[in-house]
């Protein structure tokens, strides 16, 4: 089988973003939220089940919006996340 550029799906990451005093969950590329929650830990939890569905990794923000943590749930992290990076708060 030939792989080429074109017939690789691009990923579609799971960001857990700060919305107006709340939390949000919004895939790469979309422009609405998937769902807006409480606390960041709650929008964690959901974008992890998406993640892990999805093969992709959850990129988390911090208030700021800059990025804290890039966690992997690809086929070969086997429902363990990956951490690939960890920022300040």
């Amino acid at each position: 089988m030939n792989v080429t550029p074109t017939s690789i799906s691009p990923r579609i990451d799971a960001h857990v973003v700060p919305t107006g005093g709340l939390w949000a969950v919004k895939m790469e590329g979309n422009k609405l939220y998937s769902g807006i929650f409480q606390t960041q830990f709650e929008a964690k939890a959901y974008a992890v089940g998406l993640a892990r569905m999805a093969a992709v990794s959850v990129v988390t923000h911090n208030r700021q919006g800059v990025i804290r943590s890039v966690e992997s749930y690809d086929s070969l992290a086997f429902d363990t996340p990956r951490i690939m990076g960890e920022g300040v708060n």
